[in-house]
């Protein structure tokens, strides 16, 4: 039986950690992109998962990835036998040699495409898991060498599933570009069980907030009284805020308003007709009616109906429709309260169907203005709701005038 293995051959050794004679990035900013895709899935899959597996090497490190269809760095080709590295790089069909992956500054990154490739954990009849495949060959391409611990995702026999870099594989990509800047802040005193990042402080508050720039997600409500009432979601935290920027109620932590949702949520929309809040992490989303989880959630997201990894959503109402849209980096796509998915359109770009938005949105909301808010960083964009173009003046400095009172008390 033939053992399925990466072609590349240095093993790396702890002892010997050095950056002389190493290639490695002279830059933490890299592009990825693809010289050719694979037959045997659609495109939109074949995006998603790899940048899902460099988000796995960004997260332990100070890299950072951006896709680009123009001379990328890390160049990913699916290709058969002999795809012109040369006679002894040539791929030799199902088993043995499953891909390789040239050093930096070159940055090609190859699969065998006669492999029976998998998306499936759960593999049968000789499958190879091509999540795992791809964040063993992309570490190559980031300069990682084999290790001689076959747990290790840089091991160099392929196995079995293999998603999270042990702590050998973390130390070689440490060694290379430096250890990552994110750091878990502990909750201090708060209780037990909650998913805090920061203490419930003003200080701490004023920390999550970031005057507004923290924001993550922003939903509209409606009480008994028909009164709106503005969720801001920011870290684990909610602020609950009128419609004339005051606040309603001391700021909770998110899990405690919404039993069994778990921190730094990424998206969240309300949906009138439904009477439901939506709230959607990674690949998960979460539905509530009045707080209280709907049986048989949090549900799993099919990866082919994610095109990216959800950043923010918006319940549009016009005069004719109201839709929930989620925004990804670059691309927006409608999710369906009615069957729980992605509706049958395809995704769409933001720079195209939003005249004058960036990409790379932290949050939005529809204020009673009708007018749609969407946020970034230190900036806000207005935009017309039916034309979907950015008015004139804007972007402009956070926040907007009904927040102004709520984002400078903190």
């Amino acid at each position: 039986m033939s053992v399925r293995r990466c072609g590349n051959e240095k093993i790396y050794r702890a002892d010997r950690r050095s950056r002389r004679n190493v290639n490695v990035w002279e830059k933490n900013k890299l592009t990825w992109g693809f010289e050719k895709f694979s037959r045997k899935f659609k495109r939109i899959i074949q995006w998603r998962i790899f940048q899902k597996v460099l988000r796995i090497w960004s997260r332990h490190s100070k890299l950072r990835f951006k896709y680009s269809r123009k001379n990328p760095d890390i160049r990913i080709l699916f290709a058969r036998y002999d795809h012109g590295d040369g006679y002894y790089n040539a791929f030799d069909g199902q088993g043995k040699v499953i891909g390789h992956a040239f050093r930096p500054s070159d940055g090609g990154t190859h699969f065998d495409d006669d492999e029976l490739w998998s998306l499936s954990s759960n593999l049968t009849n000789g499958q190879i898991h091509l999540p795992s495949v791809a964040l063993h060959e992309t570490g190559h391409a980031l300069g990682l060498d084999h290790v001689n611990d076959f747990m290790s995702v840089m091991s160099a026999f392929y196995s079995k599933v293999k998603m999270t870099p042990s702590p050998v594989d973390i130390g070689q990509l440490n060694d290379l570009y430096g250890k990552s800047k994110k750091v878990e802040v502990s909750t201090g005193n708060s209780k037990p069980g909650l998913p805090g990042s920061i203490p419930l402080t003003k200080e701490g508050l004023g920390q999550a907030l970031d005057g507004c720039r923290g924001i993550r997600d922003l939903i509209i409500l409606q009480n008994r009284k028909k009164r709106r009432i503005l969720h801001i979601f920011a870290g684990n935290i909610t602020f609950r805020v009128s419609s004339h920027g005051n606040e309603l109620a001391t700021p909770a932590w998110t899990p405690r308003l919404y039993p069994t949702l778990p921190g730094n949520i990424e998206a969240a929309s309300f949906y009138k007709k439904t009477q439901a809040q939506y709230f959607f992490k990674g690949d998960k989303v979460w539905k509530y009616n009045n707080r209280q989880l709907v049986s048989g959630y949090p549900k799993t997201v099919q990866m082919h109906e994610l095109l990216e990894k959800p950043r923010a959503s918006l319940t549009l109402t016009t005069w004719h429709s109201s839709r929930i849209l989620i925004f990804g980096n670059r691309t927006f796509w409608e999710w369906s309260p009615w069957r729980d998915g992605t509706t049958n359109s395809s995704p769409r770009l933001i720079s195209q169907h939003w005249m004058g938005l960036p990409d790379n949105l932290d949050s939005a909301v529809q204020w009673q203005d009708q007018y749609v808010y969407f946020f970034k960083g230190s900036k806000y964009y207005k935009v017309h709701p039916s034309r979907r173009m950015v008015l004139p003046g804007y972007p402009a400095p956070m926040p907007p005038p009904w927040l102004r009172t709520f984002c400078q008390s903190y």
